[in-house]
């Protein structure tokens, strides 16, 4: 698995969405739907993207086991085990279909 930090910019995508829709008027929410996932607001600087990529990695480096180039020795995550999971065949298959 990738097992990366990733910060975009949803702006033009959000414009897009905006100029689609015809919307005048109104608010916007922005969801994840992913538990590993966050939303935050801030201004687009790749200073600010590298620090908080940095920031991330150290707090939760990827599992030995990934392919990113910043694996840790060491570092093994239960969830990652996917043949232990004893909840359901759906939910393994839901994790093979995201990477793992």
């Amino acid at each position: 698995p990738r097992q990366r930090i990733s910060v975009e910019d949803l702006t033009p995508t959000l414009d897009d969405l905006l100029s689609d829709s015809g919307m005048k008027n109104g608010v916007i929410n922005v969801i994840s739907r992913h538990t590993t996932t966050a939303i935050t607001i801030n201004e687009r600087e790749s200073r600010l993207a590298q620090d908080m990529e940095q920031y991330f990695l150290g707090l939760a480096p990827p599992d030995e086991r990934s392919s990113a180039e910043s694996a840790k020795a060491g570092v093994r995550y239960f969830h990652n085990d996917i043949d232990q999971r004893p909840d359901s065949p759906e939910e393994a298959q839901r994790c093979r279909d995201n990477g793992w």
